[in-house]
């Protein structure tokens, strides 16, 4: 494939990535207080949400390498997710609101790492810049939270869900627009090495990436109350859906431009590239 088509497709796709997630994190606790759960439960619902998050991850990229189809899994954990939320706009009661949303999150939480690791490697492979690519996504999480708060000004707020699942059944419909390339077979000294769990486990031993776990556990962790009660608090204060919805997309209005310049940030200098062209480009390749 020609990189300028690769490049349009690998765009498209992460404008529906966050799509739905533009739409599940300012709105899913407003649903969920609306179907009468209190503090306590929307909390162990959000929670329970992100802590299946650290299984159902690994397990999902573990199976698109073990297979080779990583554009099959994130088309079909985008459509199992918007099942889960549309059986989910049904449920009433904190147990089975619980179970069906944390089975939403099982469903979800490899489709990302596995499209920005898809959208890294070929971006690498093609000489294409990921950041102008990866801004897409932010985009789509703008979208989301604007159109889902202008929407929930007149509809009910028990719609929200419906709104997430449509969100997720559009991103698992994007996803026809990646190549799925089934992996060739390879010979016997191309096989790629079996990865077993204690060579997972070795990672630990490394002080550079415990401390890089660290940093990004502190960094999610600073979240967590905006993402579970920012929008119980700013309806509170009497503001609208659609100022809630505004709130959200301003805040991820940064992390749009600094995609955009990613690229010339960290490209590495005209001196160095003729230096060594070669190593240049290996590292590219590596990237």
């Amino acid at each position: 494939m020609q990189p300028q088509a690769l490049n349009f497709r690998l765009c498209f796709y992460m404008s529906f990535l966050f799509l739905g997630l533009g739409v599940q994190l300012p709105f899913l606790p407003l649903w969920l207080a609306d179907r009468g759960l209190s503090t306590p439960e929307i909390a162990a619902v959000l929670s329970g949400q992100i802590l299946i998050r650290t299984f159902g991850a690994p397990l999902g990229t573990f199976l698109a390498d073990r297979y080779g189809r990583p554009i099959l899994l994130m088309r079909l954990g985008a459509l199992l997710c918007a099942a889960s939320y549309f059986v989910l706009s049904f449920m009433t009661g904190f147990s089975e609101i619980f179970l069906i949303a944390v089975l939403a999150s099982v469903f979800l939480s490899p489709v990302g790492p596995i499209a920005e690791n898809f959208a890294i490697v070929e971006s690498a492979k093609a000489g294409l810049d990921y950041g102008r690519q990866r801004l897409w996504a932010s985009v789509s999480f703008i979208i989301g939270t604007l159109i889902s708060g202008f929407a929930l000004e007149w509809l009910d707020t028990s719609k929200a869900v419906i709104l997430i699942a449509v969100s997720y059944l559009a991103l698992a419909a994007a996803g026809f627009v990646l190549p799925d390339k089934r992996r060739e077979k390879a010979t016997p000294d191309e096989a790629p090495a079996i990865v077993r769990p204690r060579d997972v486990l070795l990672l630990f031993r490394s002080l550079s990436f415990v401390i890089f776990l660290a940093a990004v556990s502190l960094a999610q962790s600073s979240h967590a109350m905006l993402y579970s009660f920012g929008s119980l608090h700013w309806e509170q204060l009497g503001h609208a859906k659609a100022t809630i919805g505004i709130l959200w997309g301003v805040g991820v209005v940064a992390e749009v431009v600094f995609f955009f310049f990613s690229g010339a940030s960290f490209r590495p200098s005209r001196r160095s590239r003729s230096s060594s062209p070669a190593a240049w480009r290996a590292s590219c390749a590596g990237a």
